[in-house]
């Protein structure tokens, strides 16, 4: 429940409205209410009171976010006061019935992926000063899990099937499970770390702790991307969730197909995951391939 100080009748708004949408994972909770709680502090007044300026200077505000998460914000605040207009009295104009999205930027997923020796240069640093975080990346890097996801996971959700194959479940957005093979000597290799740390051999134990033995927070990733990635002198602003980028752009190039690829990331929409096919044949099919010279 949101906990920003507002008006009381703002307060009970918002929490009702998020009350509708409890049946969600508690990380798309957190989104929400985070969105929420950070549009309410800039406007610093009544939302009854807020002006399609005040929107304007808002999105100008968050502006330096990539477009999919502007549009993710406005969508949730054009929902909020959808809901607001339906409470009798309150809203006398909603003032983001006429504010449109941020138009989407069919490149940017591009510009977030990292290439291959990037990402080698990244894992060959971890491995020689953090174990846990060489793993992680690892692990982000080959399956294409979202943070959120993967600091979640714990030892009760890796499973072996017939085979022999090694998996993983994943509760993904909006609380959807999905399976994701595992490379054996992933497994492995986190069998070690684990065994080697002393961790808790509880099956619900997290994955991945922090240094006090607590599941990580999605924070604390963050942070340790952006420091690796300035000691490495990777001149980019990387976070995360560019290893999922680059786990599905790897996954294409190298032959896999796009319905394994949306499997793998777990998209409810094909158009999604059709968005690194088109990343990739801007490459391949390049008039550039025409042109020869010596070197």
């Amino acid at each position: 429940m949101l906990t920003t100080s507002v008006s009381s009748a703002d307060t009970n708004y918002i929490n009702l409205y998020l009350s509708m949408y409890e049946t969600q994972s508690v990380e798309t909770m957190k989104v929400y209410e985070n969105t929420i709680s950070g549009f309410v502090r800039f406007v610093g007044k009544p939302l009854n009171t807020v002006t399609v300026g005040d929107i304007i200077e808002y999105q100008k505000s968050i502006s330096h976010l990539a477009v999919s998460t502007q549009r993710r914000m406005i969508s949730t605040l054009k929902s909020l006061y959808k809901f607001l207009g339906g409470q009798p009295g309150y809203l006398i104009a909603n003032p983001f019935a006429v504010y449109k999205l941020p138009k989407e930027q069919k490149n940017e997923t591009i510009e977030r992926v990292l290439s291959h020796d990037e990402v080698e240069l990244i894992r060959s640093y971890l491995r020689s000063h953090n174990t846990r975080d060489w793993l992680l990346v690892t692990m982000l890097y080959t399956t294409g899990l979202r943070v959120s996801e993967l600091i979640n996971a714990t030892w009760n959700d890796v499973y072996y099937d017939e085979e022999g194959h090694c998996g993983l479940r994943v509760v993904g957005k909006g609380n959807k499970v999905r399976y994701v093979k595992l490379q054996c000597a992933l497994v492995d290799a986190l069998q070690h770390y684990r065994s080697d740390c002393g961790l808790d051999e509880v099956e619900d134990a997290p994955l991945f702790v922090s240094r006090r033995g607590t599941k990580l927070t999605k924070e604390a990733v963050e942070q340790m991307v952006r420091k690796t990635v300035k000691e490495v002198g990777i001149h980019k602003r990387v976070t995360p969730h560019w290893f999922r980028h680059s786990a599905a752009t790897s996954a294409l190039y190298n032959g896999a197909n796009v319905h394994q690829v949306q499997q793998l990331l777990g998209h409810s929409d094909m158009r999604v995951t059709s968005r690194y096919v088109h990343t990739i044949n801007k490459l391949r099919d390049s008039a550039v391939d025409f042109i020869n010279v010596e070197m």
